[in-house]
Formats: structure tokens, C-alpha cells, sequence
């Protein structure tokens, strides 16, 4: 924290909260809730609440543009009366409609404020603008050049604030409370699970349900797993688009030998639940803007073996070595690495994946990591 003789500082945190929830919006209401509770900061927040529910997100509304201008007048106006030392803001990934939100919003913003805190929660924005037009590329490029901070959650997903020149980035993991203090007990009964080779297996895909996150691939390589035994894979999450809902409603409703229940949104008490029951999380994302996903994180804090891919920053978030990645998002490859997983006594990888959640995941590491990072401003 900073030096108690140093001024109170100022922040404009001008990011959205839930709902709707998603993992972006949950590490601001955790960004949020830590600097009001640090005597060193003042924040002032203006929630940047464009999208109703996750189907609107990313979505062209014409209502999203009344929304923002409100938002930019609130911002401005706390900008005039409160003066603040920095402004904290979640950059778009590499999509239009988030991009477009950005260039009429934070040029302005940035002009009137001392400092600019960048926190890169997807990825990808620098690819998609290195693949435009030299004009538009140089135009959209300024717009998030030289922030006086980027906070990056992994080194594998640092080049968004390497490309946009930012002049210091820092490594913040995301963090989450404890939601399985029992972890113990909840491993053991897993392990026990496991242990029987007549139960069922129990497969947990807990995300927003996308094509590139792999939801149809989870579900095809459920059915491959099935065919040597009983296996039921429930999904949690929202749908995203209306086409992808028709696609992944179809595959829903094809048959096959293993059991598939969609159980809609989960909140949090829900989600602990379906993590206790499950026997490993199938996460077997291609996501373009994939950067630390938030899911992984609940699952160690579970305890609970994940097969997933090495994408973006998933390395860094897992144990190093750990041994049960799908080479490729293919229903093939996620069936034989789930075969792999149940086919060994994985109870000592299970508490190991606590551990690492407690030594690196744990709310009060995020906390500390923050109030480190902010010093650098």
C-alpha cells in the first residue's frame, strides 16, 4: 500500500460490473470492491453497462449507443468535480462493437485525465488491428498507446500492451474468494467416485456456451467417451448468439450414448454444486479472445481435474507440466485425454491443483497483487 504521508489518490473506474455475469465483469466488481476498501484510494465508478444480458454483448443495438453517451457525460462529469489521478479501463478485444465503444469513449476520457490504467482481460485487440488498413491501423492504434499502466494476467498474453506501447505492464493474475472451503471433503469424494469403475462419469462444461470455447466439442467427446462406459456432461453458461443457440440446441437434441443436460446459468451457489459433483471439468476452448479464463481458477479451486487446450495463457494458469491437455480442440483428442485422467488414481494431482489455487488464485493474492501494481502509477 502506499506510504501513509502520500495524499489520498483519485481513480475513475470506469468499467463495467454485473450483471450481466461473465468473467470480465466479475474480476471489476473484485477490482472495485478492493480499492474502495483501500484508505489510500477514493474510486469513483461509472459502470459501463452497454449489454443488458450476455446475448447482447459484442451485438450492434442502436440503444447502446444512447448508453454510452450516457456514460461518457457521467464520466466527464466526474472528471470535472473530482478530478482524478487515473482512469482504469478494461480495453476491447479484437471485436467491432467493443471497438467502436472504445474510439468514442476513451479518447476523451484520456485527454482529461493524468493516467491511464489499461487491464487487459481478453485478448487479441492488436491482432485484429494489425489487420487493417495502415490509416485506420495507425488512427485505432492511438487510441490505447502509452498507458501509464497495463495490467496483463500472464506472460503469453502480454503482447495487447506490448503492441500498444504501454509504458510499464505488470503480471496481475486474476483472483476469487474461496468458494469450497471444504475442498478436502469434496476431493475425497471425488477420489472415491473415481474409484468405482461402474459410476458414472460426471463432466462439467461451465462456461458462456460459444462454438470456439468448445461447447459442441465437449459434448461430441462425451459422446466418443461414452462408448466404453456411462457418461452424462452437464453445461452451464449462457448462450452468446441466437445462430450459435439454433446449432448447439440441434446438437443438444441429437442422440447419442452418452447423457447431456444443459442447466442454464449458474449462480454461484449452483456453480459450487456442479463442481463438487463433477469428475473433471472438459474446457477445450479456441476462443479468439481467450486470455486467463476465470472457469479454470473455480475449477482449482475445486480441486477439479480439467482437460483443456494449451491456448493463450492457459499454460501459465495450470500447474507447470500439467499432463492432461487436448493437443487440439477435436472431440478425438479431448475424449483420449479424458481416458487418460480416469484411467489413474488422481487424487494427489487433485489436491495439488488446490494448492495452487491457494498459493497463487486466492482473493487476497489478487488483492495484494493490485495494490502492488497501482504503486507502479
Amino acid at each position: 500500500m502506499l506510504s501513509s504521508a502520500m495524499p489520498r489518490r483519485t481513480l475513475l473506474l470506469l468499467a463495467q460490473t454485473p450483471p450481466p455475469h461473465h468473467g470480465q465483469s466479475a474480476m471489476v466488481q473484485r477490482v472495485l470492491d478492493t480499492l474502495q476498501a483501500d484508505p489510500d484510494w477514493r474510486v469513483c465508478h461509472v459502470n459501463l453497462r452497454l449489454s443488458a444480458t450476455s446475448d447482447d454483448i459484442g451485438e450492434p443495438q442502436p440503444r447502446k449507443l444512447a448508453a454510452l453517451a450516457a456514460c461518457r457525460r457521467e464520466a466527464l462529469a466526474v472528471i470535472r468535480r473530482e478530478r482524478p489521478d487515473a482512469v482504469y479501463y478494461v480495453p476491447a478485444p479484437g471485436q467491432l462493437v467493443p471497438m467502436l465503444r472504445d474510439a468514442l469513449l476513451l479518447p476523451a476520457i484520456r485527454a482529461r485525465v493524468p493516467h491511464t490504467i489499461l487491464h487487459w482481460q481478453a485478448v487479441g485487440l492488436s491482432e485484429r488491428v494489425q489487420a487493417l488498413p495502415l490509416p485506420l491501423r495507425l488512427a485505432v492504434r492511438r487510441i490505447y498507446r502509452h498507458a501509464t499502466l497495463s495490467l496483463v494476467q500472464s506472460p503469453r498474453v502480454g503482447f495487447d500492451a506490448l503492441y500498444f506501447a504501454s509504458e510499464q505492464a505488470v503480471v496481475l493474475p486474476n483472483g476469487l474468494p474461496d468458494a469450497c472451503p471444504d475442498a478436502a471433503e469434496v476431493i475425497a469424494a471425488r477420489a472415491a467416485r473415481l474409484d468405482d469403475p461402474t459410476h458414472r462419469r460426471e463432466l462439467l462444461y461451465l462456461s458462456n456456451l460459444q462454438i470456439e470455447k468448445g461447447v459442441l466439442t465437449a459434448m461430441a467427446a462425451a459422446h466418443e467417451l461414452a462408448r466404453h462406459g456411462p457418461v452424462r456432461l452437464r453445461l452451464a453458461g449462457g448462450y452468446v448468439s441466437q445462430q450459435e443457440r439454433a446449432e448447439i440446441e440441434a446438437a443438444l437434441h441429437h442422440p447419442g450414448p452418452a447423457t447431456i443436460e444443459y442447466v442454464g446459468f449458474a449462480d454461484e451457489a449452483h456453480k459450487r454444486t456442479l463442481l463438487a459433483e463433477a469428475d473433471a471439468l472438459v474446457f477445450p476452448t479456441h476462443y479468439r479472445n481467450e486470455g486467463f479464463p476465470l472457469v479454470l481458477i473455480e475449477a482449482l479451486n475445486a480441486g477439479l481435474p480439467v482437460v483443456t487446450t494449451p491456448w493463450r495463457g492457459i499454460p501459465d494458469l495450470l500447474p507447470t507440466d500439467y499432463p492432461h491437455y487436448a493437443p487440439e480442440p477435436s472431440p478425438v483428442a479431448v475424449a483420449n485425454a479424458l481416458r487418460v485422467l480416469f484411467a489413474q488414481d488422481r487424487t494427489a494431482l487433485m489436491h495439488q491443483l488446490r494448492a495452487h489455487y491457494e498459493a497463487h488464485y486466492a482473493l487476497e493474492v489478487f488483492e495484494r497483487g493490485l495494490r502492488d501494481a497501482l504503486e507502479q502509477i
